[in-house]
């Protein structure tokens, strides 16, 4: 491992030829990014000197804090130093910057304009987001940028070919679910003895509950008050998701039956049913297991029998624990990383990050979580058209009550306003007439805001498929635009998984009878198998 040593105005001071030590310390997360370097070594190291190695790809550290012991014999330098980005904080300051689009590439054009940086635009898509920067260095900037996106800082360094200190350097972003697919597996409870395994200090969900920002509802004595969204309008009527982990996870009530571990999660910053249940989703699958994170030294990660020595942070390997039952097969992430470079067979790593790996549950999830959001901007104008149909009827109504009393009024008090009474009366027999219209439209919208995005299961049976792998069926008030998927249920997901069902109608196959429709299969269902049709339009076919 060379350790080579420039000055900040890259001229250069030689090698570190006789470390003692060398550690780097490296972890990922948002704005919990860090990287650094602690030395113990014979060598006079300078604040703002820069230390050049090469760890699986080039990188360059800043020291920041020197620290020297002589006495009368010997000489040691334990200096700290960090990934040289955070010289943003030293060479760029944002006064303000305020801008309601904003991309992930747009900010790092900003942080590192007129600095040695370049922005590193090989970044993942992401749509832009308000930002808001007021009076903060450029390299917390770059952190507060992270955290908003949910990406991660990545940096690469390019040195010049002769070694000489020049050095380009780059600074990016990555997904948090990026890293090098190392191919790596180790198994937790049986080969594996110095693992530390933490969980989160959280229960662990078989049912979910989330509510969304407050809205004012109003009430049929024609008062208002505030209510916390729902996606009962989107799934079927329910407030609440369900894993299928009630055996495993579940409570144990007065008659010793199993009973819900309920979560209730809030989400005040998000105000469609839409979004919620997009969120409801990704909720489910983070809290129905338990937060697990695994920290041991390197040694313990075998491949082939051989040290592996070039894991860093960000990178991604399989996970096995066999303590659960059935066991748990996980998908890793090196969160973090202490890494020896004199000696990395010490090295530690610690596992966080941990999912299932059940990709085409995710994949479904983020499938069903489309069909949402296609069909929000419909949802969200028959919404709002039952709301303003219901708003005119109240205020017909209102106006159809207050000319009712003043004719009753008029009549009584003498003979002589007949006229104006039956004038009076005609235009509240007009406003009510006005009301029942605007009612009967405000039903209709309701009616709308029912089937525009609702969701409908239809099970087919394992005895309707019989010795074939297709089945008609007849679907009550069957949307004429719809799109259909497994439920959010892991079981279900599993076995379209199996499956691959293929569902039509009679729009994209006139044999089908209108009304009904059929479900191609791959190979027979060996449980139940339930489509759940997401409408589209309000039209029925």
């Amino acid at each position: 491992m060379r350790l080579i040593v420039f000055d900040r105005w890259g001229h250069g001071k030689g090698d570190i030829t006789q470390p003692v030590k060398a550690i780097v310390k490296r972890t990922m997360g948002g704005s919990d990014f860090s990287d650094t370097l602690e030395l113990t070594c014979d060598m006079v190291l300078d604040k703002g000197d820069r230390i050049i190695l090469d760890d699986d790809g080039w990188r360059e550290y800043v020291v920041d804090s020197p620290q020297e012991m002589r006495d009368a014999t010997s000489f040691v330098s334990t200096p700290h130093a960090s990934n040289s980005v955070v010289t943003l904080d030293s060479s760029q300051v944002i006064e303000y910057f305020h801008e309601t689009e904003v991309t992930p590439a747009r900010i790092l054009d900003l942080i590192t304009d007129g600095t040695e940086w370049y922005p590193d635009h090989e970044i993942p898509d992401h749509e832009p987001l308000e930002v808001t920067l007021d009076g903060v260095g450029g390299y917390q900037a770059l952190l507060q940028a992270a955290e908003l996106f949910g990406l991660e800082v990545t940096t690469r360094f390019v040195p010049d070919s002769a070694m000489m200190g020049g050095m380009t350097r780059y600074v990016g972003f990555t997904e948090p679910t990026g890293g090098r697919q190392t191919g790596l597996r180790f198994e937790y409870g049986r080969d594996l003895a110095s693992v530390r395994r933490t969980f989160a200090s959280r229960d662990v969900a078989t049912r979910i509950y989330p509510y969304g920002a407050s809205q004012s509802v109003k009430l049929e004595n024609g008062k208002t008050e505030q209510r916390k969204i729902t996606i009962a309008p989107v799934n079927n009527g329910k407030t609440y998701l369900d894993a299928d982990n009630l055996s495993q996870w579940g409570y144990p009530g007065r008659d010793g039956a199993q009973r819900q571990s309920v979560m209730v999660i809030d989400h005040t910053d998000i105000d469609t049913v839409a979004s919620l249940f997009d969120q409801a989703l990704k909720d489910l699958e983070e809290y129905s297991k338990p937060a697990v994170t695994y920290e041991a030294e390197i040694t313990a990660f075998t491949h082939g029998g051989l040290y592996v020595k070039s894991l860093d942070a960000g990178d991604r390997v399989q996970i096995v624990d066999r303590t659960f039952n059935p066991p748990l097969r996980l998908d890793g992430r090196v969160t973090s990383i202490e890494k020896d470079l004199l000696s990395p067979e010490s090295s530690t790593v610690t596992l966080g990050d941990v999912i299932e790996t059940t990709a085409m549950q995710q994949a479904e999830a983020k499938r069903v979580a489309r069909t949402v959001r296609v069909g929000k901007p419909i949802w969200d104008a028959a919404t709002a058209t039952a709301s303003s149909a219901h708003s005119t009827a109240t205020d017909a109504y209102n106006e159809a009550t207050g000319l009712t009393e003043k004719v009753d009024t008029a009549v009584s008090s003498a003979a002589t306003a007949q006229s104006t009474a039956t004038a009076a009366q005609s235009t509240a027999t007009a406003a009510q007439t006005t009301a029942t219209a605007a009612d009967s439209t405000a039903k209709a919208a309701a009616a709308q805001v029912a089937m525009v995005g609702g969701m409908t299961d239809v099970t087919f049976t394992v005895a309707e498929f019989g010795d074939g792998l297709s089945v008609t069926k007849e679907v009550t008030d069957l949307p004429a635009s719809m799109v259909a998927g497994a439920p959010p249920v892991r079981a279900q997901q599993d076995l379209w998984g199996v499956c691959q069902p293929i569902v039509l109608d009679h729009d994209s196959d006139e044999s089908i009878p209108a009304g009904s429709i059929r479900v191609d299969v791959k190979s027979k269902p060996t449980a139940d198998l339930v489509v759940r049709l997401a409408a589209l339009k309000g039209a029925s076919a």
